[in-house]
């Protein structure tokens, strides 16, 4: 066995003594009782053990395992299954080898060859000998309730928090950075104090890190099964890189890399025959590499790869975009439509994909995490997904700064910069931001997420989100700490703050959710074309409100091309935030958005002014829909399959002034 499957095996075998114990209790049980759920609970335990011993290469345990679950459910001859279950807990307690395991399965198969597992001596790759395993008889891993490392990790923040309002008092009363003898062992008292509790915040923080290896292996099983139920050759190939994340970042990825795996097997890798000049075995890779604070995932394959043309196509003939529109996007932004709700490429969804999670929901739980999705892709040579979360989001390092009076705290590694009051805009383009001779969307962190401002705000952060930069202004700068976050409350959660953590005074330090700060930037921020600023008169503002990236961009470039200062909304709800925060001189609104839909919105803007133009962008061309507009008082309706950059003006220039 090599050293990092024994690693892996040292770190898991507790789990699977308990999991052979768990089982061997149930089948007294089912004896005692008769209880037929007994059985089957036995049954799904042996199961379950059947395929964790196959993932960690015993598969002399697993083989076990797969005969027991066959002679339980039919021929139910406990006597054996009871020896059977002794030799498991021999092979994986006592560390003897696997001739009590081939003994065990020949009896359970009587006179029945072992199929599965070579009657010759143990292959020294599968099993190490005992004396060698014995070697790391120090090395003691047992099973703990992983609710019971939360509560130890919520009191220690706890009681980092009372440690640190102990000492602000204590500092109060004494100085400390002045040595008196009266005092001196007192203040060595608090330093050591100090100390004991970092050493044991970090102890207990890394029992909240599981290895990434189990999950690939996972992933990998389901790959090959799927594989199989397609007739397809795939070779799965799983590299860990010694990489660890957060049991909560690990629980949260597993659907979102379940799907891209899926979606590789049944999307991308074809029939053999459908290979051309490829090899007939497909190559599908998952691999796991740390950058940093982050962990980026890669699933790869090479498969047929995607096809933008296609992707342009299918929005065409699904209504999405006018076959004009469609025409003028780039491979990147067609490739970017996948990632739209609902859409697919495909017409009819299969057994192992286009249901359930599909690739929004993907990019939606990877930037909740803080995260990005890319997708890299070739036609006929495969495509790779790469996903870049924070290796952590419980426990990591944090900016603190002052908005409102108050401290909120932005992970350490989305700021990409801090800037002094020299970096604040010019007069007359208050929007953008210089740095690095790059321009960037420039707002209030304040005015973006709706806080009161209540002093000056002279530093400027310079934030990256889902690989997009913005500057934000912030009051004053309390510093970078590391602290451990505590779920806020659900009420909080409306405001886009997600969680909370102390800091060593004892102060409470509200933290955004960063794709709720991304929306808000990208919806406030002015978006501007460098040298476009006409001097003689005021620019004039579009607010865009469409939940689809592709369409907020497209529009966005033609009205900013045309002179016009362009604002971006998600969605109707924070369309309205920012109308209400600061009227533009224009609307052009989506039908179809989340929270609220594009008649809901016209119909809040009515209640509050008549004088807003509002011209609907929709995908819905009905007569229906176009009275509705109407009625609620829209300037105009605009259809998207009819949609040109050349009508879009001519509409948009009966409400604002456009350039030339």
């Amino acid at each position: 066995m090599t050293q990092p499957r024994e690693a892996l095996l040292a770190r898991f075998r507790a789990g699977l003594i308990e999991r052979v114990r768990a089982t061997q209790r149930l089948v007294d049980e089912f004896q005692s009782t008769s209880d037929p759920e007994r059985l089957q609970l036995a049954l799904g335990e042996l199961h379950t053990l059947k395929g964790e011993s196959r993932m960690l290469g015993l598969s002399e345990i697993s083989e076990l395992s797969h005969a027991l679950e066959t002679e339980l459910g039919a021929a139910q001859r406990f006597s054996l299954a009871l020896g059977a279950f002794d030799a498991m807990l021999n092979a994986l307690i006592g560390g003897e080898g696997n001739e009590a395991l081939r003994a065990a399965l020949v009896s359970l198969q009587g006179e029945r060859p072992a199929t599965s597992l070579p009657p010759a001596a143990p292959d020294a790759s599968e099993v190490a000998p005992a004396p060698e395993r014995r070697k790391k008889v120090g090395d003691r891993f047992m099973q703990v309730d992983a609710g019971l490392i939360d509560l130890l990790c919520e009191r220690v923040a706890e009681l980092t928090a009372a440690f640190g309002q102990l000492e602000t008092n204590a500092d109060a009363l004494i100085d400390r950075s002045v040595r008196h003898a009266r005092t001196a062992k007192l203040t060595d008292a608090f330093e050591r104090c100090r100390a004991l509790l970092d050493e044991a915040t970090s102890t207990a923080w890394t029992l909240r890190l599981v290895s990434i290896d189990p999950l690939l292996e996972e992933l990998a099983r389901h790959a090959r099964n799927a594989a199989e139920r397609q007739h397809k050759l795939v070779e799965v190939q799983t590299i860990a890189g010694g990489v660890q994340l957060e049991r909560d970042v690990a629980d949260q990825l597993w659907e979102s890399l379940l799907h891209l795996v899926q979606n590789a097997v049944d999307h991308g890798i074809e029939e053999p025959e459908a290979r051309g000049a490829k090899p007939p075995v497909a190559r599908l890779r998952l691999s796991a590499e740390s950058v940093g604070p982050n962990v980026v995932l890669r699933v790869e394959d090479d498969g047929r790869g995607i096809d933008p043309t296609k992707i342009r196509e299918a929005a065409v003939a699904r209504g999405v975009l006018s076959a004009e529109v469609a025409s003028e996007l780039s491979d990147t932004q067609a490739t970017e439509l996948l990632f739209e709700h609902g859409f697919s490429t495909r017409s009819v969804t299969s057994r192992t994909s286009g249901r359930g999670v599909g690739l929004d929901v993907v990019r939606r739980r990877v930037e909740s995490l803080g995260g990005h999705v890319g997708i890299e892709s070739q036609p006929g040579l495969g495509t790779r997904f790469s996903l870049g979360v924070p290796f952590a989001i419980t426990k990591e390092k944090l900016l603190v700064v002052e908005l409102s009076g108050a401290p909120y705290g932005f992970p350490a590694r989305v700021v990409r910069a801090v800037l002094g009051p020299s970096a604040r805009p010019l007069p007359g383009q208050d929007s953008v931001v210089r740095h690095n001779g790059e321009l960037l969307p420039f707002r209030s962190l304040c005015d973006a997420l709706s806080l009161p401002q209540t002093g000056d705000e002279n530093v400027v952060l310079v934030l990256e989100l889902s690989g997009r930069k913005f500057g934000a202004s912030v009051g004053r700068i309390i510093g970078e700490r590391e602290l451990i976050r505590r779920p806020a409350e659900k009420l909080l959660h409306q405001t886009g703050i997600g969680a909370s953590a102390v800091l060593e005074d004892g102060r409470i330090v509200l933290l955004p959710e960063l794709n709720y700060v991304n929306r808000a930037l990208r919806a406030r921020a002015g978006q501007v074309v460098p040298g476009a600023v006409d001097p003689e008169r005021r620019r004039q503002r579009v607010l865009v409100a469409d939940d689809s990236p592709v369409v907020r961009e497209l529009v966005t470039e033609i009205l900013s091309a045309a002179g016009l200062i362009v604002q971006q909304a998600v969605d109707g709800a924070s369309a309205l935030e920012s109308i209400l925060q600061s009227e533009p001189d224009l609307v052009v609104s989506d039908v179809e958005m989340p929270r609220m839909n594009g008649f809901d919105l016209l119909a809040e803007v009515r209640k509050r002014t008549q004088r807003l133009p509002v011209i609907m962008l929709s995908t819905r061309g009905s007569v229906e829909d176009r009275k509705r507009a109407t009625r609620l008082g829209a300037n105009a309706y605009l259809v998207k399959t009819e949609f040109h950059s050349e009508s879009l003006l001519e509409v948009v220039r009966r409400f604002v002034n456009l350039r030339g």
